[in-house]
């Protein structure tokens, strides 16, 4: 009986609301909501605790339209509900496990929610962190704020905005695993580069310039701690074949650093500067960071994934990268970006400044037009760093490291040759 008069009494406000002015939402609307699938999936098994701290502020307004503190801790439980449920229905991991002392689930996973008010508007923050289910150990830990609207209302329900952060989190957790994948791997190769035999280190190419740097100085020491050896022992034809092997190595590095010169004058004639974005917009964003405080290049930088050009006022979508945030959005070549999150976008270059400086993993509102008909799509923008692999300096920095390979082979080779000549004699 209770609840039923707490249900009304809430829609009797609602309805003086509008005639009044705005209200903010009360603690018996409707929170739940159908979850969508993660983007990624980990695998073992996990478990999930949640938890929501209203502002005191909205509790505080919540006692003055009447509702008690059961009503509102009820509230709690309930927004807690959802978000447990959201995360054990997306797939994020392979099974749900219950929080018990003999659960012993691979991961443990915390959401934590709150809500808060800033000067002139009201947010709602939620956190997940993933923890090792052995160790206690963080593994990765992501989080989203998302604006409801004004002090005073109305504010978007909660209905709404969770589907969309939980979205933006497993998006954003989806990055973060495919980083850490990436950093593992490198950390991999590298170790292995410590062990690798002389001639298993004359692979020309290399991802990245750190990896290229590591194979330059296991290169010094495989000659200061193998080359004697391989002098004194091998054979002659052994020998030759290693010479052979060297020479094609200093081939192949010419050649990857031309490619690599080429393809940075290339970003360079395009504006792009491998990234994007033109040198002279990079230095209106470095000033506006350096205004605002906001990450800089050096920070993560939004990322959409698409090939664009100035259309008429707007942009026209050439091309779609395969497996980016456009792709994944339903982006299509040939369509035209009038506006992101109701600011207009007028050239390619307005666009890449709004998407560089969005939050990866945050979700954005693109008016698009197609076929005629003017509508809107969702994004979940993703993430691209300064020093990527395809930018100019990262381009320079893996060319100067092939040519200081170069110049470690010629001398062993030399050396080789050297000795088969004395051998000859």
């Amino acid at each position: 009986m209770k609840s039923r008069l707490a249900v009304i009494l809430s829609l009797l406000l609602l309805l003086a609301g509008c005639a009044s002015g705005p209200t903010i939402q009360s603690p018996v609307d409707p929170v739940a909501y159908m979850p969508s699938a993660s983007p990624v999936h980990l695998p073992g098994s996990a478990t999930i605790e949640a938890s929501y701290d209203p502002a005191p502020e909205f509790q505080a307004a919540w006692k003055g339209m009447g509702f008690n503190d059961t009503v509102i801790e009820r509230h709690r439980q309930e927004v807690a509900r959802v978000l447990v449920n959201d995360l054990a229905a997306s797939g994020l991991f392979t099974r749900i496990l219950p929080n018990a002392a003999d659960a012993h689930p691979a991961h443990t996973v915390q959401i934590r929610c709150r809500t808060f008010e800033a000067p002139g508007f009201t947010a709602i923050q939620v956190s997940l962190k993933i923890l090792n289910g052995t160790t206690g150990s963080e593994e990765w830990t992501v989080s989203r704020e998302w604006g409801l609207g004004p002090v005073n209302g109305p504010h978007t329900p909660l209905s709404q905005v969770l589907p969309q952060i939980m979205s933006s989190l497993e998006a954003k957790l989806a990055s973060a695993i495919a980083l850490k994948a990436r950093e593992d791997a490198e950390l991999a190769e590298i170790a292995s580069l410590k062990t690798a035999s002389l001639t298993n280190l004359l692979v020309a190419s290399d991802r990245n310039t750190t990896i290229a740097r590591e194979r330059n100085r296991a290169i010094i020491a495989a000659k200061n701690q193998q080359l004697p050896d391989l002098l004194r022992n091998w054979k002659t034809d052994q020998l030759s074949a290693l010479v052979v092997k060297i020479e094609q190595a200093i081939l192949d590095l010419n050649h990857e650093c031309e490619v690599a010169k080429d393809q940075a004058q290339q970003s360079v004639a395009d504006g792009t500067n491998g990234n994007g974005g033109s040198d002279l917009q990079r230095s209106r964003l470095d000033a506006l960071a350096a205004a605002t405080g906001r990450a800089g290049p050096g920070a993560a930088q939004g990322f959409l994934g698409i090939n664009m050009a100035d259309a008429n006022g707007g942009v026209a979508v050439q091309s779609v990268v395969s497996g980016s945030p456009a792709e994944r959005a339903g982006l299509r070549p040939s369509d035209i970006i009038f506006a992101m999150d109701d600011q207009p976008v007028p050239t390619s270059q307005a666009l890449q400044s709004r998407v560089s400086q969005a939050a990866p993993g945050s979700s954005v509102q693109l008016q698009i037009g197609r076929d005629g008909v003017v509508q809107l799509i969702a994004v979940v923008i993703g993430e691209r760093r300064e020093g990527a692999p395809n930018s100019v300096g990262a381009l320079r920095d893996l060319s100067i490291s092939y040519r200081e390979r170069i110049e470690l082979l010629k001398p062993i080779a030399a050396a080789l040759k050297d000795e088969i000549a004395n051998r000859n004699r």
